[in-house]
């Protein structure tokens, strides 16, 4: 899923500002002064380590990413070298537990609003600033819940010759699905939101009972 740090979101105070390695080499999240199992992944792993047959063969999680403020709150598009070497050792870190890491387009972008040449720009932005840290990635997990409508014209042909072999959206009815072919995989996902929990939470159902997350204490 999304795993990104935005500086809007560090300035609220609420969420985390970014993914690390700490000083005994585990994955952990820095939070002002604190580091802590704040976000996904270290509540992922601290999962895992009481129930270590969830991971399937040892697979945990796929992981997209923007690229404008760099990845995992490391802001290495700001020629940072420090913050380079720190994301490039966590990028390895990730894989080597089993974590799948994707694009999630450079700047949130909804390709699905933009044309062919737009995306080709923003594929540019990921390939110069993101792609000397993360290396070649084939999945591409449409931002802002978008997709492209023709996986035949321009833009699907930008899209594949960036490297992109897997193509995950979400889906408008509530129902997973996945489509093989020589060509693409094609994944829909549901999103886990606090709209959709409020809206239609039978939705979730099969997965857990929304009553015993959401909280009026939480304004929802």
């Amino acid at each position: 899923e999304g795993v990104n740090y935005y500086s809007h979101m560090e300035a609220s105070g609420g969420f985390a500002d970014a993914l690390m390695i700490d000083f005994s080499g585990e994955l952990t999240c820095l939070k002002g002064s604190e580091q802590g199992a704040f976000d996904l992944v270290p509540i992922l792993n601290e999962f895992i380590e009481e129930h270590p047959d969830f991971a399937y063969r040892g697979a945990r999680a796929t992981l997209a990413v923007t690229g404008k403020e760099g990845i995992f709150g490391h802001r290495i598009n700001k020629g940072d070298t420090a913050a380079v070497a720190a994301a490039t050792e966590l990028v390895q870190e990730l894989r080597s537990q089993g974590y799948l890491i994707a694009c999630n387009t450079y700047e949130n972008l909804n390709y699905d609003k933009n044309k062919a040449t737009d995306i080709q720009a923003d594929l540019k932005s990921w390939t110069d600033e993101i792609t000397p840290v993360l290396g070649n990635v084939d999945i591409l997990v449409f931002a802002r819940g978008s997709d492209i409508s023709d996986y035949t014209g321009p833009k699907f042909n930008v899209l594949y010759s960036s490297g992109f072999r897997f193509f995950v959206s979400a889906t408008s009815k509530g129902i997973p699905s996945t489509e093989v072919n020589r060509t693409y995989i094609r994944q829909y996902r549901i999103m886990v939101t606090g709209s959709l929990m409020v809206n239609s939470p039978s939705t979730l159902s099969n997965y857990f009972k929304v009553a015993d997350v959401i909280s009026g204490e939480r304004g929802f």
